[in-house]
């Protein structure tokens, strides 16, 4: 099942002895090159300045509405006296061309690779002749050190990726793979019973390009008294399923730690009759130090009615100071479409639908003369159906979540698209 992402593609620098510095180029340094180590490293040498730093190529175009996070993943030698590093955007439309505002970050010197996600800061603009029409047209990156530099001290940098910001799904779930914003558990929660307690933050996926949430158990929980749950803040509505209906969810999942822990994949379900809810709990799962994909499926129902919302989590079950990571949930039930690409048509005229994400009005613009307009839920319920020429729809009251927007026009060809409610 594909994961849905919106909003434009991330764009990755990896220094590659093929592509080069691809664009970016040293500044308050003596040299920024490619050392032929593994598939590649960006090398910027200290040796005539204690504040180097590089800087991308032109036209990124980024602005305070698109811009996301910096991924870096980076070392520096150990020994060095570092006082911290610094993410900085350069704006267009300025009769300088300079920094327009940088922010912060600590930088840990033990000659191994780390991530760094660091927000990418808004354009304030306020630069001589600056405009509200300013982007960010360039970024950096600089290593500041507490004491002079020598020519043997240097920062390298495997890859330089910028990150869109956007919303992913995964059939129900959202932010399935803990990456929309890292460094932010994003639409996941915790919840306790009895005496359990815990945190939940981010945390990058050891040493490799992606990202996991991590589950920080503070107090001892149980699956039975003391519950300590993540649950998915997305409660994706539902075309009215039966109760025979299978549930299947898989993930990959590790602990860190000496004790026992075990996780239990959860579903809550709004019982279409009188909007209370089920809670359907799998079988729990024992965890071991090293990353495991399970696929636990569970039978929906023995009873007679059916449900029109579901929500998915876990209960989680171990000893203080007990850490789960958790990543790439994928979920799925029997008898149920979920949205997939190959679901969509071709289409046949251009338009414009705006804004994207949208919280309450939808406008579409177009020189076609429009006959339907139909909203779809991503379980492929009609919410709606609009008839005439409609160039507004009205979103505000439908929950969070995908869904489709088919346009019909006038000489019955058809346009859809794939719109985010916030």
């Amino acid at each position: 099942m594909p994961v849905l992402i919106f909003g434009q593609m991330d764009e990755l620098y990896d220094f590659s002895t093929v592509n080069g510095t691809l664009g970016w180029v040293k500044a308050n340094s003596t040299s920024f090159t490619i050392n032929a180590v593994g598939d590649g490293e960006g090398d910027l040498n200290f040796s005539t300045s204690k504040t180097p730093f590089i800087r991308s190529g032109n036209g990124l175009g980024l602005s305070t509405t698109t811009n996301g996070i910096l991924e870096v993943r980076m070392k520096i030698a150990s020994g060095l006296d570092v006082k911290a590093g610094n993410v900085m955007n350069f704006e267009t439309n300025s009769n300088t061309g300079s920094l327009s505002s940088s922010t912060s970050f600590d930088i840990t010197d033990d000659n191994q690779y780390h991530i760094y996600y660091l927000t990418i800061p808004d354009n304030p603009g306020t630069d001589a002749g600056s405009s509200a029409a300013d982007v960010i047209d360039q970024l950096g990156v600089k290593v500041v050190l507490n004491s002079a530099q020598t020519a043997s001290d240097h920062a390298y940098f495997d890859y330089i990726k910028i990150r869109k910001t956007g919303t992913t799904y995964d059939g129900i779930v959202q932010n399935a793979s803990f990456g929309d914003f890292p460094g932010d558990l994003d639409a996941w929660s915790t919840a306790f019973t009895g005496t359990a307690d815990g945190t939940a933050e981010y945390s990058a996926n050891g040493d490799e390009t992606d990202s996991a949430g991590k589950i920080i158990i503070t107090a001892a929980a149980d699956l039975t008294t003391n519950k300590f749950s993540l649950w998915n803040s997305h409660a994706e509505p539902l075309a009215d399923i039966a109760n025979t209906a299978m549930l299947h969810t898989t993930f990959a999942v590790r602990k860190n730690g000496a004790g026992t822990v075990k996780i239990m994949p959860r579903w809550r379900l709004k019982r279409t009759s009188n909007d209370t809810y089920k809670y359907v709990t799998g079988s729990a799962i024992t965890l071991t130090d090293s990353y495991a994909t399970v696929s636990p499926s569970k039978a929906l129902s023995t009873t007679s009615e059916t449900y029109n919302e579901i929500r998915f989590g876990f209960f989680i079950e171990g000893a203080v100071g007990e850490e789960v990571f958790i990543d790439n949930i994928t979920t799925s039930i029997d008898g149920v479409t979920l949205l997939d690409e190959s679901n969509l048509s071709e289409n046949a005229h251009a338009l414009r639908v705006f804004p994207n994400p949208v919280k309450d009005q939808l406008n579409i613009d177009t020189d076609q003369t429009i006959s339907e307009v139909q909203i779809v839920n991503s379980m492929g319920k009609l919410i709606s159906n609009t008839q005439g020429n409609v160039t507004q729809i009205g979103m505000g009251s439908l929950p969070r979540g995908i869904y489709i927007v088919r346009i019909t026009f006038e000489d019955g060809q058809t346009n859809i698209q794939k719109i985010i409610k916030q």
